[in-house]
């Protein structure tokens, strides 16, 4: 995953000697690289590296991010207009979905047989219990107890 700051003026998210000479050419990663919530439109709205969403995602493409999660803020309609435009070349989300389509395909997530894992074992009973019942309380004060760290949550002063 991408990072949120700056090196030396330089948003991570925009970095394509850091994304791409660095991580893809020389140390060899072969997975996706993913923006997380904010790391592409940061790069309008925070590092004011890009004057709009679409700059922005055109950035994060040619620097070497292949994924905008969990939204497509920037990736979504923005991309899809400046393509269109002819501002965004198409080569680069097409590297981007290729490197996509590869991971899962290794994964066997593209496999002709291949379903969700919620349907594969659907036969089986999910029991959900409360993570904080009366029995979990009870347990950690007997832990803390024996472990001589008390349960009042008063301070010792």
């Amino acid at each position: 995953m991408a990072a949120y700051n700056e090196t030396d003026g330089v948003p991570a998210s925009a970095d394509s000697r850091l994304l791409t000479e660095l991580l893809w050419e020389e140390w060899g990663f072969t997975g996706t690289v993913v923006a997380d919530y904010f790391g592409i439109g940061f790069l309008e709205t925070l590092h004011r590296a890009a004057g709009s969403e679409a700059q922005a995602a055109h950035l994060a493409l040619e620097a070497g991010i292949d994924v905008e999660l969990p939204t497509l803020k920037c990736y979504g309609e923005p991309l899809v207009a400046a393509v269109r435009a002819g501002t965004v070349p198409e080569s680069l989300v097409d590297r981007a979905a290729r490197r996509v389509l590869l991971q899962k395909c290794e994964l066997g997530l593209l496999d002709e047989d291949w379903e969700p894992e919620s349907t594969r074992h659907a036969s089986r009973r999910v029991v959900v219990q409360p993570i904080d019942s009366n029995r979990h309380r009870c347990t950690g004060r007997v832990t803390n107890s024996a472990s001589g760290s008390g349960s009042s949550g008063k301070s010792a002063s």
